[in-house]
């Protein structure tokens, strides 16, 4: 959604816009509940601070989140998806974002 508003906006391509900030807090409050919505799928505590981990520090927190709540295994094989899906969804922003850009 931000990459269909902000290339619209006089600051558009700055780095921290009021679209970039709002889009900052709903994806922490995305990734809060999603942290805790799958421990609770999973029928466990998530590991402690983890969900705040996650939402303020997401680089570091998903990791750590999976590395502490599986076996490693699992958690080396999630936290590629993790990433693969991170890669998908910044090369879909980028291309929403040039596309609308040109409308």
């Amino acid at each position: 959604m931000a990459s269909l508003i902000e290339p619209h906006l006089p600051d558009a391509g700055q780095w921290m816009n009021a679209v970039t900030v709002a889009h900052s807090f709903v994806v922490a409050v995305l990734l809060f509940a999603w942290c805790k919505a799958d421990a609770a799928a999973r029928g466990i505590t998530p590991p402690a601070a983890s969900p705040v981990l996650v939402a303020f520090l997401a680089p570091i927190g998903v990791p750590y989140y999976f590395i502490r709540s599986m076996s490693w295994r699992a958690a080396a094989i999630a936290i590629l998806k993790a990433v693969l899906f991170l890669v998908a969804v910044t090369l879909l922003g980028e291309g929403v974002y040039y596309v609308s850009a040109l409308a």
